[in-house]
Protein backbone atom coordinates (compact mmCIF):
# COMPACT_ATOMS: atom_id res chain seq x y z
CA UNK A 1 0.00 0.00 0.00
CA UNK A 2 1.37 3.41 -0.40
CA UNK A 3 0.55 4.68 2.80
CA UNK A 4 -0.87 3.23 6.22
CA UNK A 5 -3.29 5.57 6.61
CA UNK A 6 -6.14 3.12 6.32
CA UNK A 7 -8.83 2.96 8.73
CA UNK A 8 -12.77 3.83 9.22
CA UNK A 9 -14.26 6.22 7.41
CA UNK A 10 -15.32 9.45 9.50
CA UNK A 11 -19.09 8.92 8.83
CA UNK A 12 -20.06 12.32 9.15
CA UNK A 13 -17.81 13.39 6.48
CA UNK A 14 -18.85 10.56 4.07
CA UNK A 15 -22.13 11.04 4.91
CA UNK A 16 -22.20 14.91 3.94
CA UNK A 17 -20.45 13.61 0.51
CA UNK A 18 -23.35 11.30 -0.03
CA UNK A 19 -26.04 13.55 0.75
CA UNK A 20 -24.68 16.60 -1.14
CA UNK A 21 -24.04 13.99 -3.79
CA UNK A 22 -27.76 12.47 -3.58
CA UNK A 23 -29.06 16.09 -3.24
CA UNK A 24 -27.31 17.63 -6.42
CA UNK A 25 -28.73 14.30 -8.61
CA UNK A 26 -32.31 14.27 -7.52
CA UNK A 27 -32.66 18.43 -7.71
CA UNK A 28 -34.41 18.93 -11.15
CA UNK A 29 -34.54 14.60 -12.10
CA UNK A 30 -37.90 15.38 -13.71
CA UNK A 31 -36.46 18.54 -15.96
CA UNK A 32 -38.20 18.58 -19.40
CA UNK A 33 -41.01 16.32 -18.73
CA UNK A 34 -43.42 15.38 -20.39
CA UNK A 35 -41.38 16.62 -23.71
CA UNK A 36 -39.09 13.47 -23.98
CA UNK A 37 -36.47 14.89 -25.88
CA UNK A 38 -34.60 16.89 -23.47
CA UNK A 39 -32.52 14.38 -23.28
CA UNK A 40 -31.78 12.72 -26.66
CA UNK A 41 -31.98 8.93 -26.56
CA UNK A 42 -33.74 8.21 -23.49
CA UNK A 43 -37.00 7.43 -25.49
CA UNK A 44 -34.62 4.63 -26.82
CA UNK A 45 -34.08 2.95 -23.94
CA UNK A 46 -37.38 3.16 -22.12
CA UNK A 47 -39.21 1.46 -25.08
CA UNK A 48 -36.87 -1.34 -25.62
CA UNK A 49 -37.15 -2.15 -21.69
CA UNK A 50 -40.98 -1.56 -21.90
CA UNK A 51 -40.67 -4.16 -25.04
CA UNK A 52 -38.59 -6.72 -22.52
CA UNK A 53 -41.02 -6.00 -19.70
CA UNK A 54 -44.29 -6.66 -21.75
CA UNK A 55 -42.32 -10.42 -21.81
CA UNK A 56 -40.23 -10.01 -25.32
CA UNK A 57 -36.80 -10.84 -23.96
CA UNK A 58 -34.98 -9.65 -26.66
CA UNK A 59 -34.18 -6.18 -26.69
CA UNK A 60 -33.88 -6.10 -30.97
CA UNK A 61 -31.10 -3.27 -29.83
CA UNK A 62 -27.61 -3.84 -29.74
CA UNK A 63 -26.04 -0.50 -29.75
CA UNK A 64 -25.99 -0.64 -26.42
CA UNK A 65 -25.76 -4.04 -24.50
CA UNK A 66 -28.53 -5.23 -22.41
CA UNK A 67 -27.84 -5.12 -18.62
CA UNK A 68 -29.15 -1.34 -18.10
CA UNK A 69 -32.09 -2.14 -20.42
CA UNK A 70 -33.17 -5.24 -18.53
CA UNK A 71 -32.50 -3.51 -14.93
CA UNK A 72 -34.99 -0.51 -16.16
CA UNK A 73 -37.15 -3.66 -17.54
CA UNK A 74 -37.47 -4.77 -13.94
CA UNK A 75 -38.05 -1.08 -12.62
CA UNK A 76 -40.90 -0.90 -15.01
CA UNK A 77 -42.40 -4.29 -14.32
CA UNK A 78 -42.33 -3.66 -10.53
CA UNK A 79 -43.96 -0.33 -10.78
CA UNK A 80 -46.79 -1.49 -12.96
CA UNK A 81 -47.34 -4.57 -10.15
CA UNK A 82 -47.47 -1.74 -7.62
CA UNK A 83 -49.71 0.19 -9.63
CA UNK A 84 -51.84 -2.76 -10.27
CA UNK A 85 -52.08 -3.79 -6.60
CA UNK A 86 -53.40 -0.24 -5.13
CA UNK A 87 -56.03 0.11 -7.66
CA UNK A 88 -54.16 2.99 -10.02
CA UNK A 89 -54.99 1.45 -13.04
CA UNK A 90 -56.61 -1.91 -13.74
CA UNK A 91 -54.45 -3.72 -16.53
CA UNK A 92 -51.75 -3.43 -19.22
CA UNK A 93 -53.81 -1.40 -21.23
CA UNK A 94 -54.77 1.14 -19.29
CA UNK A 95 -50.93 1.07 -18.77
CA UNK A 96 -49.99 1.69 -21.79
CA UNK A 97 -52.35 4.39 -22.62
CA UNK A 98 -51.51 6.27 -19.41
CA UNK A 99 -47.65 6.14 -20.61
CA UNK A 100 -48.54 7.26 -24.20
CA UNK A 101 -50.93 10.25 -22.62
CA UNK A 102 -47.59 11.10 -20.25
CA UNK A 103 -44.43 10.19 -19.99
CA UNK A 104 -43.09 11.19 -17.34
CA UNK A 105 -43.93 8.75 -14.67
CA UNK A 106 -41.58 6.04 -16.51
CA UNK A 107 -39.00 8.48 -17.75
CA UNK A 108 -38.29 9.64 -13.94
CA UNK A 109 -38.35 6.08 -12.54
CA UNK A 110 -35.63 5.70 -15.50
CA UNK A 111 -33.75 8.86 -14.45
CA UNK A 112 -33.80 8.20 -10.50
CA UNK A 113 -31.69 4.56 -11.05
CA UNK A 114 -29.69 6.31 -12.72
CA UNK A 115 -29.46 8.95 -9.50
CA UNK A 116 -28.93 5.99 -7.21
CA UNK A 117 -26.17 4.43 -9.29
CA UNK A 118 -24.50 7.50 -9.32
CA UNK A 119 -24.75 8.08 -5.67
CA UNK A 120 -23.49 4.47 -5.08
CA UNK A 121 -20.58 5.84 -7.38
CA UNK A 122 -19.68 7.82 -4.31
CA UNK A 123 -19.43 5.11 -1.93
CA UNK A 124 -17.63 2.87 -4.31
CA UNK A 125 -15.00 5.80 -4.70
CA UNK A 126 -14.57 6.41 -1.49
CA UNK A 127 -13.73 2.52 -0.88
CA UNK A 128 -11.09 2.62 -3.66
CA UNK A 129 -9.45 5.42 -2.05
CA UNK A 130 -9.47 3.84 1.56
CA UNK A 131 -7.47 0.76 -0.05
CA UNK A 132 -5.10 2.75 -1.92
CA UNK A 133 -4.39 6.11 0.38
CA UNK A 134 -6.17 5.53 3.14
CA UNK A 135 -9.02 7.43 5.42
CA UNK A 136 -8.31 11.24 4.36
CA UNK A 137 -8.06 10.19 1.09
CA UNK A 138 -11.21 8.13 0.80
CA UNK A 139 -13.22 11.22 2.45
CA UNK A 140 -11.63 13.51 0.06
CA UNK A 141 -12.43 11.70 -3.08
CA UNK A 142 -16.20 11.15 -2.27
CA UNK A 143 -16.54 14.85 -1.79
CA UNK A 144 -14.88 15.58 -5.38
CA UNK A 145 -17.02 12.69 -6.97
CA UNK A 146 -20.08 14.24 -5.05
CA UNK A 147 -19.56 17.55 -6.62
CA UNK A 148 -18.01 16.13 -9.54
CA UNK A 149 -19.84 18.60 -12.48
CA UNK A 150 -19.85 15.71 -15.47
CA UNK A 151 -20.88 13.23 -13.24
CA UNK A 152 -23.74 15.17 -11.46
CA UNK A 153 -25.01 16.10 -15.05
CA UNK A 154 -25.20 12.88 -16.18
CA UNK A 155 -26.71 11.24 -12.76
CA UNK A 156 -30.25 13.27 -14.48
CA UNK A 157 -30.54 11.05 -17.63
CA UNK A 158 -32.24 7.59 -18.18
CA UNK A 159 -28.81 6.12 -20.07
CA UNK A 160 -26.18 3.99 -19.89
CA UNK A 161 -23.34 6.08 -18.74
CA UNK A 162 -23.95 6.13 -15.14
CA UNK A 163 -24.42 2.41 -14.67
CA UNK A 164 -21.82 1.57 -16.72
CA UNK A 165 -19.11 3.70 -14.89
CA UNK A 166 -20.66 2.58 -11.46
CA UNK A 167 -19.62 -1.19 -12.50
CA UNK A 168 -16.60 0.56 -13.83
CA UNK A 169 -15.43 1.71 -10.79
CA UNK A 170 -16.56 -1.25 -8.45
CA UNK A 171 -14.61 -3.34 -11.11
CA UNK A 172 -11.29 -1.54 -10.24
CA UNK A 173 -11.76 -1.14 -6.63
CA UNK A 174 -12.42 -5.04 -6.53
CA UNK A 175 -9.56 -5.40 -8.59
CA UNK A 176 -7.37 -3.29 -5.95
CA UNK A 177 -8.45 -5.25 -3.41
CA UNK A 178 -6.92 -8.58 -4.92
CA UNK A 179 -3.79 -6.87 -5.12
CA UNK A 180 -3.30 -7.12 -1.69
CA UNK A 181 -1.22 -10.18 -0.12
CA UNK A 182 -3.53 -13.45 0.65
CA UNK A 183 -6.63 -11.84 -1.16
CA UNK A 184 -9.38 -14.12 -2.49
CA UNK A 185 -11.97 -14.38 -4.81
CA UNK A 186 -10.67 -12.44 -7.51
CA UNK A 187 -13.44 -13.86 -10.03
CA UNK A 188 -15.59 -11.50 -8.47
CA UNK A 189 -13.31 -8.31 -9.89
CA UNK A 190 -13.83 -10.10 -13.31
CA UNK A 191 -17.74 -10.83 -12.32
CA UNK A 192 -17.66 -6.69 -12.01
CA UNK A 193 -16.22 -5.70 -14.95
CA UNK A 194 -18.43 -8.22 -16.98
CA UNK A 195 -21.53 -6.37 -16.03
CA UNK A 196 -19.73 -3.05 -16.54
CA UNK A 197 -19.63 -4.19 -20.42
CA UNK A 198 -22.78 -5.51 -20.39
CA UNK A 199 -24.00 -1.95 -19.55
CA UNK A 200 -21.50 -0.03 -22.48
CA UNK A 201 -18.89 -1.81 -24.13
CA UNK A 202 -16.56 0.90 -24.06
CA UNK A 203 -15.77 -0.56 -20.88
CA UNK A 204 -14.17 -3.46 -22.40
CA UNK A 205 -10.88 -1.09 -22.51
CA UNK A 206 -10.46 -2.04 -18.48
CA UNK A 207 -9.64 -5.48 -19.29
CA UNK A 208 -5.81 -4.96 -19.52
CA UNK A 209 -6.46 -4.00 -15.59
CA UNK A 210 -7.76 -7.46 -15.08
CA UNK A 211 -5.68 -8.96 -16.92
CA UNK A 212 -2.73 -7.52 -15.22
CA UNK A 213 -4.26 -8.77 -11.68
CA UNK A 214 -4.10 -11.75 -12.97
CA UNK A 215 -0.85 -12.32 -13.49
CA UNK A 216 0.48 -10.29 -10.74
CA UNK A 217 -1.22 -12.47 -8.35
CA UNK A 218 1.18 -15.13 -9.19
CA UNK A 219 4.73 -13.19 -9.00
CA UNK A 220 6.85 -16.27 -8.69
CA UNK A 221 4.83 -18.33 -11.64
CA UNK A 222 4.03 -16.78 -14.98
CA UNK A 223 2.02 -19.95 -15.91
CA UNK A 224 0.34 -19.65 -13.10
CA UNK A 225 -1.14 -15.63 -13.53
CA UNK A 226 -1.63 -16.55 -17.08
CA UNK A 227 -4.09 -19.38 -15.81
CA UNK A 228 -5.55 -17.08 -13.43
CA UNK A 229 -5.69 -13.85 -16.39
CA UNK A 230 -7.61 -16.74 -18.27
CA UNK A 231 -9.95 -17.53 -15.20
CA UNK A 232 -10.85 -13.78 -14.83
CA UNK A 233 -11.08 -13.02 -18.64
CA UNK A 234 -14.15 -16.19 -18.84
CA UNK A 235 -15.62 -14.72 -15.48
CA UNK A 236 -16.06 -11.61 -17.26
CA UNK A 237 -17.21 -13.55 -20.53
CA UNK A 238 -19.76 -15.19 -19.41
CA UNK A 239 -21.23 -12.15 -16.95
CA UNK A 240 -21.47 -10.36 -19.87
CA UNK A 241 -23.07 -13.09 -21.79
CA UNK A 242 -25.39 -14.26 -19.04
CA UNK A 243 -26.55 -10.31 -19.04
CA UNK A 244 -26.71 -9.88 -22.63
CA UNK A 245 -28.13 -13.33 -23.83
CA UNK A 246 -29.52 -11.83 -27.11
CA UNK A 247 -25.94 -10.82 -28.04
CA UNK A 248 -25.56 -14.54 -29.17
CA UNK A 249 -29.09 -16.11 -29.69
CA UNK A 250 -29.43 -12.67 -31.89
CA UNK A 251 -26.18 -12.67 -33.30
CA UNK A 252 -26.90 -11.35 -37.01
CA UNK A 253 -28.54 -7.86 -35.23
CA UNK A 254 -25.47 -7.47 -32.73
CA UNK A 255 -23.25 -7.59 -35.12
CA UNK A 256 -24.99 -5.63 -37.55
CA UNK A 257 -25.39 -3.06 -34.81
CA UNK A 258 -22.31 -3.32 -33.28
CA UNK A 259 -20.33 -2.46 -37.08
CA UNK A 260 -22.68 0.66 -36.75
CA UNK A 261 -21.60 1.81 -33.95
CA UNK A 262 -17.84 0.87 -34.93
CA UNK A 263 -18.17 2.70 -37.55
CA UNK A 264 -20.16 5.84 -36.11
CA UNK A 265 -17.32 6.01 -33.59
CA UNK A 266 -14.08 6.11 -36.02
CA UNK A 267 -15.69 8.46 -38.77
CA UNK A 268 -17.47 10.95 -36.39
CA UNK A 269 -20.89 12.59 -36.00
CA UNK A 270 -21.10 15.01 -38.42
CA UNK A 271 -18.70 17.63 -36.63
CA UNK A 272 -15.19 17.74 -37.14
CA UNK A 273 -14.08 18.12 -33.30
CA UNK A 274 -10.33 17.85 -34.13
CA UNK A 275 -7.68 15.46 -31.99
CA UNK A 276 -9.78 13.47 -29.67
CA UNK A 277 -7.64 13.53 -27.49
CA UNK A 278 -6.89 16.93 -27.35
CA UNK A 279 -10.58 17.55 -27.15
CA UNK A 280 -11.15 14.73 -24.07
CA UNK A 281 -8.51 16.15 -22.08
CA UNK A 282 -9.68 19.98 -22.71
CA UNK A 283 -13.53 19.42 -23.26
CA UNK A 284 -14.63 16.41 -21.96
CA UNK A 285 -12.29 16.62 -18.27
CA UNK A 286 -10.90 19.97 -18.43
CA UNK A 287 -15.25 20.97 -18.32
CA UNK A 288 -16.37 18.48 -16.85
CA UNK A 289 -13.95 18.82 -13.86
CA UNK A 290 -12.72 21.43 -13.79
CA UNK A 291 -8.76 22.72 -14.57
CA UNK A 292 -8.10 22.55 -10.77
CA UNK A 293 -8.94 19.39 -10.30
CA UNK A 294 -8.54 17.51 -13.52
CA UNK A 295 -4.26 18.56 -13.48
CA UNK A 296 -3.98 17.52 -9.89
CA UNK A 297 -5.58 14.08 -10.92
CA UNK A 298 -2.95 14.35 -13.77
CA UNK A 299 -0.05 14.78 -11.13
CA UNK A 300 -1.69 12.05 -8.73
CA UNK A 301 -1.99 9.27 -11.34
CA UNK A 302 1.92 10.32 -12.14
CA UNK A 303 2.92 9.86 -8.55
CA UNK A 304 0.82 6.68 -8.88
CA UNK A 305 3.41 5.44 -11.80
CA UNK A 306 5.96 6.75 -10.55
CA UNK A 307 5.40 4.57 -6.79
CA UNK A 308 5.27 1.28 -9.07
CA UNK A 309 2.73 -0.30 -6.66
CA UNK A 310 0.07 -3.16 -8.16
CA UNK A 311 -2.45 -0.42 -6.94
CA UNK A 312 -0.98 2.05 -9.14
CA UNK A 313 -0.36 0.10 -12.01
CA UNK A 314 -4.02 -0.91 -11.92
CA UNK A 315 -5.17 2.77 -11.99
CA UNK A 316 -2.85 3.58 -14.45
CA UNK A 317 -3.80 0.70 -17.23
CA UNK A 318 -7.71 1.32 -16.20
CA UNK A 319 -7.33 4.92 -16.83
CA UNK A 320 -4.79 5.30 -19.76
CA UNK A 321 -6.05 2.35 -21.85
CA UNK A 322 -9.76 4.21 -21.65
CA UNK A 323 -8.15 7.79 -22.60
CA UNK A 324 -6.02 5.76 -25.14
CA UNK A 325 -9.10 4.45 -27.06
CA UNK A 326 -11.87 6.87 -26.75
CA UNK A 327 -9.93 9.69 -28.02
CA UNK A 328 -8.40 8.12 -31.33
CA UNK A 329 -12.08 8.20 -32.34
CA UNK A 330 -14.15 11.05 -34.26
CA UNK A 331 -17.00 11.06 -32.07
CA UNK A 332 -16.49 12.63 -28.98
CA UNK A 333 -19.19 12.97 -27.06
CA UNK A 334 -18.25 14.32 -23.98
CA UNK A 335 -20.43 11.45 -21.87
CA UNK A 336 -17.24 9.37 -23.10
CA UNK A 337 -15.28 11.05 -20.33
CA UNK A 338 -17.20 9.95 -17.35
CA UNK A 339 -15.71 6.60 -16.60
CA UNK A 340 -12.68 8.39 -16.22
CA UNK A 341 -14.24 10.89 -13.86
CA UNK A 342 -14.14 9.07 -10.58
CA UNK A 343 -10.35 7.44 -10.81
CA UNK A 344 -9.64 10.82 -11.80
CA UNK A 345 -11.11 12.21 -8.38
CA UNK A 346 -9.43 8.82 -6.24
CA UNK A 347 -5.87 9.65 -8.31
CA UNK A 348 -6.35 13.69 -7.35
CA UNK A 349 -7.53 12.97 -3.63
CA UNK A 350 -4.57 10.57 -2.64
CA UNK A 351 -1.96 13.16 -4.26
CA UNK A 352 -3.75 15.45 -1.86
CA UNK A 353 -3.97 13.28 1.09
CA UNK A 354 0.01 12.33 0.63
CA UNK A 355 0.94 16.00 0.14
CA UNK A 356 -0.79 17.37 2.90
CA UNK A 357 -0.22 14.13 5.17
CA UNK A 358 1.62 16.51 8.13
CA UNK A 359 -0.66 19.70 7.38
CA UNK A 360 -4.46 18.45 6.97
CA UNK A 361 -5.50 22.29 6.87
CA UNK A 362 -3.40 23.19 4.11
CA UNK A 363 -5.14 19.43 2.31
CA UNK A 364 -8.52 20.83 3.81
CA UNK A 365 -7.98 24.29 2.05
CA UNK A 366 -6.40 22.50 -1.39
CA UNK A 367 -9.82 20.29 -1.44
CA UNK A 368 -12.00 23.07 -1.09
CA UNK A 369 -10.32 25.13 -3.71
CA UNK A 370 -10.78 22.14 -5.95
CA UNK A 371 -14.65 21.78 -5.40
CA UNK A 372 -15.05 25.13 -6.37
CA UNK A 373 -15.16 25.13 -10.21
CA UNK A 374 -17.28 21.74 -10.15
CA UNK A 375 -19.12 22.53 -7.72
CA UNK A 376 -20.21 26.01 -8.71
CA UNK A 377 -21.28 24.32 -12.11
CA UNK A 378 -23.11 21.48 -10.65
CA UNK A 379 -25.29 23.49 -8.68
CA UNK A 380 -25.85 26.47 -11.35
CA UNK A 381 -26.78 23.48 -13.73
CA UNK A 382 -28.99 21.73 -11.65
CA UNK A 383 -30.96 24.90 -11.25
CA UNK A 384 -31.25 25.56 -14.49
CA UNK A 385 -32.96 21.76 -14.62
CA UNK A 386 -35.33 22.73 -11.92
CA UNK A 387 -36.34 26.05 -14.36
CA UNK A 388 -39.71 25.84 -16.76
CA UNK A 389 -38.05 23.93 -20.19
CA UNK A 390 -38.31 26.20 -22.88
CA UNK A 391 -39.84 24.14 -25.46
CA UNK A 392 -42.65 23.62 -22.77
CA UNK A 393 -42.78 27.36 -21.95
CA UNK A 394 -43.27 27.47 -25.99
CA UNK A 395 -46.41 25.09 -25.98
CA UNK A 396 -47.95 26.98 -23.04
CA UNK A 397 -47.76 30.46 -25.04
CA UNK A 398 -49.29 28.65 -28.18
CA UNK A 399 -52.23 26.77 -26.57
CA UNK A 400 -53.04 30.06 -25.03
CA UNK A 401 -53.12 32.28 -27.83
CA UNK A 402 -53.61 30.52 -31.32
CA UNK A 403 -56.80 28.91 -31.52
CA UNK A 404 -57.73 24.95 -31.84
CA UNK A 405 -56.82 23.68 -35.58
CA UNK A 406 -54.50 25.97 -36.89
CA UNK A 407 -51.68 24.70 -38.83
CA UNK A 408 -48.10 25.46 -37.05
CA UNK A 409 -45.10 24.91 -39.49
CA UNK A 410 -41.88 24.35 -37.12
CA UNK A 411 -38.56 23.81 -38.14
CA UNK A 412 -36.05 22.43 -36.26
CA UNK A 413 -35.50 18.87 -35.08
CA UNK A 414 -37.47 16.84 -32.86
CA UNK A 415 -35.16 17.95 -30.38
CA UNK A 416 -35.54 21.53 -30.49
CA UNK A 417 -39.63 21.34 -30.97
CA UNK A 418 -42.31 22.27 -27.90
CA UNK A 419 -44.75 19.56 -27.46
CA UNK A 420 -47.80 20.58 -29.07
CA UNK A 421 -50.99 17.98 -29.11
CA UNK A 422 -51.97 17.22 -32.89
CA UNK A 423 -55.12 16.97 -34.55
CA UNK A 424 -56.58 13.67 -34.32
CA UNK A 425 -56.40 13.31 -38.32
CA UNK A 426 -52.82 14.31 -37.84
CA UNK A 427 -52.44 11.23 -35.86
CA UNK A 428 -54.43 8.64 -38.49
CA UNK A 429 -52.27 10.22 -41.41
CA UNK A 430 -49.24 9.51 -39.30
CA UNK A 431 -50.15 6.44 -38.13
CA UNK A 432 -50.61 5.46 -41.91
CA UNK A 433 -47.57 6.69 -43.07
CA UNK A 434 -45.99 4.70 -40.46
CA UNK A 435 -47.49 1.13 -41.08
CA UNK A 436 -46.54 1.86 -44.90
CA UNK A 437 -43.16 1.61 -43.91
CA UNK A 438 -43.56 -1.08 -42.04
CA UNK A 439 -43.98 0.00 -38.31
CA UNK A 440 -46.67 -1.04 -36.35
CA UNK A 441 -47.50 2.51 -34.41
CA UNK A 442 -48.89 1.05 -31.41
CA UNK A 443 -48.28 4.41 -29.73
CA UNK A 444 -50.30 6.22 -32.49
CA UNK A 445 -52.40 3.67 -32.11
CA UNK A 446 -53.45 4.49 -28.35
CA UNK A 447 -53.31 8.12 -28.76
CA UNK A 448 -55.88 7.73 -31.48
CA UNK A 449 -58.20 5.35 -28.86
CA UNK A 450 -58.21 7.53 -25.87
CA UNK A 451 -60.25 9.36 -24.65
CA UNK A 452 -60.62 13.28 -26.39
CA UNK A 453 -57.88 15.62 -24.19
CA UNK A 454 -59.00 18.86 -23.19
CA UNK A 455 -57.30 21.51 -24.44
CA UNK A 456 -56.29 22.96 -28.32
CA UNK A 457 -55.07 20.35 -30.82
CA UNK A 458 -53.08 21.69 -34.14
CA UNK A 459 -52.39 20.89 -37.33
CA UNK A 460 -48.53 20.35 -37.08
CA UNK A 461 -46.15 20.73 -40.54
CA UNK A 462 -42.37 19.61 -39.40
CA UNK A 463 -40.00 21.53 -41.63
CA UNK A 464 -37.38 19.33 -42.80
CA UNK A 465 -35.12 18.75 -45.76
CA UNK A 466 -34.95 15.06 -46.18
CA UNK A 467 -38.13 12.85 -45.61
CA UNK A 468 -36.68 9.45 -45.77
CA UNK A 469 -39.86 7.72 -44.51
CA UNK A 470 -42.32 10.41 -46.57
CA UNK A 471 -44.15 11.47 -44.15
CA UNK A 472 -46.72 13.50 -44.81
CA UNK A 473 -46.31 16.01 -42.18
CA UNK A 474 -43.21 16.73 -43.54
CA UNK A 475 -42.34 19.33 -45.86
CA UNK A 476 -39.24 20.98 -47.04
CA UNK A 477 -38.11 24.08 -45.99
CA UNK A 478 -39.90 25.81 -48.83
CA UNK A 479 -42.35 29.00 -47.87
CA UNK A 480 -44.55 28.60 -51.14
CA UNK A 481 -44.80 24.87 -49.79
CA UNK A 482 -45.75 26.05 -46.25
CA UNK A 483 -48.03 28.54 -47.45
CA UNK A 484 -49.58 25.50 -50.30
CA UNK A 485 -49.76 23.61 -47.02
CA UNK A 486 -52.18 26.04 -45.28
CA UNK A 487 -49.09 26.71 -42.58
CA UNK A 488 -51.08 29.86 -40.68
CA UNK A 489 -47.38 29.97 -38.44
CA UNK A 490 -44.37 29.61 -38.25
CA UNK A 491 -42.10 28.44 -34.92
CA UNK A 492 -38.30 28.83 -35.22
CA UNK A 493 -36.17 27.40 -32.76
CA UNK A 494 -32.99 29.30 -32.30
CA UNK A 495 -29.33 27.90 -30.90
CA UNK A 496 -25.70 27.39 -31.17
CA UNK A 497 -26.43 24.09 -31.63
CA UNK A 498 -27.09 22.32 -34.82
CA UNK A 499 -30.16 20.88 -34.11
CA UNK A 500 -31.89 23.79 -33.75
CA UNK A 501 -30.84 25.06 -37.25
CA UNK A 502 -33.42 26.82 -40.10
CA UNK A 503 -32.74 26.54 -43.69
CA UNK A 504 -30.86 29.61 -44.70
CA UNK A 505 -33.48 30.25 -48.04
CA UNK A 506 -36.35 29.93 -45.73
CA UNK A 507 -35.31 32.96 -43.50
CA UNK A 508 -34.62 34.86 -46.02
CA UNK A 509 -38.08 34.33 -47.60
CA UNK A 510 -39.89 35.29 -44.08
CA UNK A 511 -37.42 38.13 -43.40
CA UNK A 512 -40.58 40.28 -43.36
CA UNK A 513 -43.01 38.24 -41.08
CA UNK A 514 -44.46 39.55 -38.50
CA UNK A 515 -43.14 38.34 -35.54
CA UNK A 516 -45.67 37.42 -32.63
CA UNK A 517 -43.64 36.12 -29.72
CA UNK A 518 -40.15 35.95 -28.89
CA UNK A 519 -38.41 33.64 -25.98
CA UNK A 520 -35.01 34.68 -25.45
CA UNK A 521 -33.10 31.57 -23.63
CA UNK A 522 -29.51 32.76 -23.68
CA UNK A 523 -28.71 36.31 -23.02
CA UNK A 524 -25.09 36.54 -23.58
CA UNK A 525 -22.81 36.16 -26.47
CA UNK A 526 -22.54 32.26 -27.67
CA UNK A 527 -18.77 32.64 -27.69
CA UNK A 528 -18.98 32.41 -24.02
CA UNK A 529 -20.43 29.71 -23.63
CA UNK A 530 -19.34 25.85 -24.01
CA UNK A 531 -21.92 23.27 -24.95
CA UNK A 532 -20.76 19.76 -26.59
CA UNK A 533 -21.79 20.67 -30.18
CA UNK A 534 -22.43 16.97 -31.18
CA UNK A 535 -24.92 16.40 -28.52
CA UNK A 536 -28.87 17.61 -29.09
CA UNK A 537 -28.81 18.57 -24.78
CA UNK A 538 -29.83 22.32 -25.13
CA UNK A 539 -27.56 22.81 -21.41
CA UNK A 540 -23.83 24.40 -21.53
CA UNK A 541 -20.98 22.90 -19.92
CA UNK A 542 -19.88 26.68 -19.04
CA UNK A 543 -21.58 29.86 -18.20
CA UNK A 544 -24.92 28.67 -17.09
CA UNK A 545 -25.13 32.13 -15.85
CA UNK A 546 -26.03 32.84 -19.26
CA UNK A 547 -29.15 30.63 -19.94
CA UNK A 548 -32.36 31.63 -18.57
CA UNK A 549 -33.90 28.29 -19.27
CA UNK A 550 -33.20 24.87 -20.30
CA UNK A 551 -33.67 24.53 -24.32
CA UNK A 552 -33.74 27.03 -27.84
CA UNK A 553 -35.35 30.26 -27.65
CA UNK A 554 -37.86 30.40 -30.05
CA UNK A 555 -39.62 32.80 -32.53
CA UNK A 556 -43.22 32.71 -33.52
CA UNK A 557 -43.87 34.41 -36.92
CA UNK A 558 -47.55 34.58 -38.41
CA UNK A 559 -47.39 33.81 -42.31
CA UNK A 560 -51.03 35.60 -43.23
CA UNK A 561 -50.08 37.63 -45.82
CA UNK A 562 -46.28 36.85 -46.24
CA UNK A 563 -46.59 35.48 -49.69
CA UNK A 564 -48.88 33.91 -52.43
CA UNK A 565 -47.46 30.62 -53.99
CA UNK A 566 -45.80 31.53 -56.82
CA UNK A 567 -44.52 34.48 -55.44
CA UNK A 568 -41.57 33.22 -54.09
CA UNK A 569 -38.96 31.08 -56.20
CA UNK A 570 -40.77 27.67 -57.32
CA UNK A 571 -39.66 24.13 -55.57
Amino acid sequence: MVTTDRGPYSSWLLAGALIVGAGLRFYGLDFGLPHTQARPDEGVLLHRALSVASGDLNPHFFNYPSLHIYVTAIACGLYYLLQLATGSIDGSAQFAARFVADPSELHLLGRSISAFYGIATIAVCAHLANRICGRRASEIAAWLLSMAFLHVRDSHFLAVDIAATFWGLLSVALMVNCCRPGSRNSWVAALALGLAISSKYSLALFLPALIYVGIGRHPQSLRSGCRESLMLLSVATAAFFITSPYVLLDVGSFLEDLTFEARHFGGGHGINLGNGWIHHLTVSLGLGLGWPLLLTSIAGLTWFVRQRTPEGVVLALACIGYFAVAGAGGTLFVRYGLPLVPLLCVTAAAWVSTQTRFHPRVGLAITILLLLVPGSRSIEHVALLARTDSRLLAAEWIESHISDGSVIAISGTDYSRPLLTPTRDWLAQRLSDVQENGHTGRRLRIALEAHEQAGPRYEILEVRAQNPQNLKSVVPPSLDTLIHRGAEWLLLPEHPLAYAETDAELLKGIRDAREVWRLQTIVCDNDEIAFDPIDAYFLPLTAHQCITHPGPSFRLLSLAGVAQPGEQSQW
